[in-house]
């Protein structure tokens, strides 16, 4: 067996037989000596020539010459004798083995490593002035001892090395470097003593950390995740190749983890393709290719699979001025997907702007989403520890867009805070954090507002003026589980209220989304948003309820814009598939969709208060308050009021807060102040 310290000399010994036939010609020993001069002394160096080096004056070139020429003989013959160069490569030979490596292309790839171990190996190169790439080549063959065609077939566009992205063999590079690693690592790697094959994969890919979630995490992914393990399961045991995952999905929600799962299932090793190089600079899509590309004939022996994380850095990111790097490499791309060895699971923040022709040579596509609102609790829990109340983790999981990822970093930095600050309430920070965290992820200010928005105190459905039945409204919901409703009519008259107090009745989460929530000026990004919101209440069983549905919902024969047709079509599909509630209030129903209005089983309208309504919720309204009961004068003027909503008294209760109402008069002044500035902002005409 061969010690590190054996090998070491071995190596050097291949360095001085090669420096030597690099020198021994005569076109070759100008380049290294003349004048009495050596043109680079760590060449000399390492050609033993120390003590000629501090006085090369001293020397001539004949002395010089005949000193090459006998070491030349005597390492040739400790090469036909030993077998340097086979002893040097024979720790790598399972390495080579698994490339199925010839000769040619074994010295090669141990040349490039000892270049990258050994300066003088590239120095000596460096005094060459070469015309041609050929000439280059035949320099090289030389010095191997090899043949310049085998060493120009191993140096091809499909030589293994190549083929394999092992090297880099192209005419850009300087001419005194025919090739070079496409992984620096990997050539370290190749002379590291004890070698390993183990330490070279570690220089192309990442061993995966251990899964930390169980499968009853994913309850949202029952069924994809069912199908997919039997899959895994049975291309790992027949060794079946060309086996592609692709799995997508907003950052945060778990992809790397689900995979790692899986692995830990199935009993296989996962590896990662690295981002990022030894210094933690960013590594680029070409280079990840080239580390997945030998990682995949390295393990295509062994029961592993790959996960190639940020997938859109091959797919994704073209665009008319810039291609992807799929796109550029197309036919490579495809080969690759068809004959991987072993099963890759690419994993992507998006699934938009995957070409089909990569589409369909994916065994699954899908998406892992938002968890359900149970689940997103049950997380919270698990991540805080107890640490926060329960009405926080309540909170916290009312917010689909809050992810695993975003709550764990916020509790670690919100831990070490209060271990600074003793007196700091852990849970407000861990609000704080969080808030500014999905602000910054662009889902606005209102991202942690709770749904569960209050009820007015004094509310019924009594005092909501429609010709429908609300009441027997409410008992058949009860009966289904799924409905489409519009209510329509004036701001005020208790649309948005009916969503809340449903939800209470029901015992359901209440989803409300508005325009804003939904419009985006990126084109196709609307209907994602439509899709998405559809999606998560499905997940959380929730009832979802769209205000101001008007602003996107508009009649496809008055749109000016291409988005505006395709966003009403998606909202359109979406209401024909989801299987829950769903409520859309609007103030102007008129200009609605008539293939809309079609899709509500339910089109309500409630208008402003009868003249009976208003004056049982003025009264209401006095014994919240503690007002002195009011008159039949106060009674009678309340009834005038043609325009009043509940929304105008909950208006007006909440000023009790900043005013103290004497009596119900004042109160009733108040409200006929507020229903009379509807009647001036109706009035009112806007010209140029």
């Amino acid at each position: 067996m061969t010690t590190s310290g054996d090998r070491e000399n071995v190596l050097e010994a291949i360095l001085r037989l090669w420096l030597c036939r690099l020198f021994t010609g005569r076109a070759g020993f100008k380049r290294f000596f003349s004048k009495n001069c050596f043109h680079d002394d760590d060449v000399a160096y390492a050609l033993g020539m120390d003590e000629w080096v501090d006085s090369p004056e001293d020397v001539s070139a004949k002395e010089v010459w005949a000193y090459l020429k006998n070491l030349s003989r005597e390492m040739e013959a400790i090469e036909a004798r030993d077998q340097l160069v086979y002893k040097a490569c024979a720790p790598m030979a399972p390495l080579m083995d698994t490339f199925q490596l010839n000769e040619s292309e074994r010295r090669l790839l141990l040349y490039l490593s000892m270049r990258q171990s050994f300066s003088a190996l590239g120095d000596a190169f460096g005094l060459f002035r070469f015309q041609s790439m050929q000439s280059s080549v035949l320099l090289h063959a030389r010095m191997l001892g090899v043949s310049a065609k085998c060493l120009g077939v191993a140096l091809s566009a499909g030589g293994t090395l190549v083929r394999s992205s092992l090297i880099k063999s192209n005419q850009r590079l300087s001419r005194c470097e025919i090739a070079e690693f496409s992984n620096k690592r990997f050539g370290d790697a190749l002379l590291e003593e004890p070698f390993s094959m183990e330490t070279v994969m570690r220089s192309v890919v990442v061993p995966a950390r251990a899964a930390s979630l169980q499968y009853k995490d994913y309850p949202h992914l029952k069924q994809s995740m069912g199908y997919l393990r039997a899959h895994l399961r049975l291309v790992l045991r027949e060794r079946r190749k060309g086996v592609n995952i692709y799995i997508h999905g907003s950052p945060g929600t778990g992809k790397s983890e689900l995979s790692r799962l899986l692995a830990r299932e199935l009993r296989a090793g996962l590896y990662e393709v690295s981002s990022e190089d030894d210094e933690g600079n960013a590594e680029v899509g070409n280079s990840r290719m080239n580390s997945l590309r030998m990682a995949l004939t390295i393990l295509s022996r062994q029961r592993a699979m790959l996960v190639f994380d940020e997938a859109e850095d091959i797919f994704g990111g073209g665009s008319i001025f810039h291609r992807s790097l799929a796109s550029e490499r197309k036919g490579w791309m495809n080969r690759l997907l068809e004959t991987n060895p072993v099963p890759i699971i690419w994993i992507s923040n998006s699934g938009q702007g995957l070409d089909p022709a990569y589409v369909r040579r994916f065994d699954f596509v899908f998406e892992v989403g938002v968890p359900p609102r149970q689940q997103r609790r049950q997380m919270i829990q698990k991540i805080c520890q107890q640490s926060v109340s329960s009405a926080v983790v309540q909170q916290l999981a009312e917010c689909p867009q809050l992810s695993a990822a975003v709550v764990a970093r916020a509790d670690s930095v919100a831990n070490g805070i209060q271990a600074v600050l003793p007196g700091t309430r852990k849970e407000h920070v861990l609000q704080h954090l969080i808030k500014q965290t999905l602000v910054a992820q662009g889902h606005g200010q209102q991202a942690l507002e709770s749904t569960a928005q209050p009820i007015p105190a004094v509310f019924d459905l009594k005092y909501l003026n429609s010709a429908f039945s609300l009441p027997e409204f409410v008992g058949r919901i009860k009966a289904e589980s799924s409905c489409r409703i519009c209510l329509y009519g004036p701001p005020g008259t208790g649309k948005s209220t009916i969503g809340y107090w449903l939800a209470n009745k029901l015992e359901q989460p209440l989803h409300l989304k508005r325009a804003s929530d939904i419009l985006s000026p990126y084109v196709g990004e609307a209907e994602q948003n439509i899709a998405r919101i559809f999606k998560q209440a499905g997940d959380d069983k929730a009832i979802l309820m769209i205000d101001e549905v008007d602003s996107f919902l508009q009649d496809r024969r008055q749109a000016q814009r291409g988005w505006e047709i395709t966003a009403v079509n998606e909202m359109l599909t979406q209401m024909e598939r989801f299987n829950g509630i769903f409520i859309a209030s609007t103030n102007l129903v008129d200009g609605l969709d008539p293939a809309a209005l079609r899709r509500f089983d339910l089109k309500i309208h409630i208008d402003y208060m009868r003249p009976d309504q208003v004056r049982e919720l003025l009264q209401a309204y006095g014994l919240q308050l503690r007002l002195k009961l009011p008159s039949p004068t106060l009674l009678k003027r309340a009834e005038a009021l043609s325009n009043a909503t509940p929304g105008d008294f909950a208006n007006v209760a909440r000023q009790h807060k900043f005013r103290d109402f004497s009596d119900l008069s004042v109160f009733f002044d108040a409200l006929a102040a507020e229903c009379a500035m509807k009647d001036c902002s109706a009035k009112k005409v806007l010209g140029f």
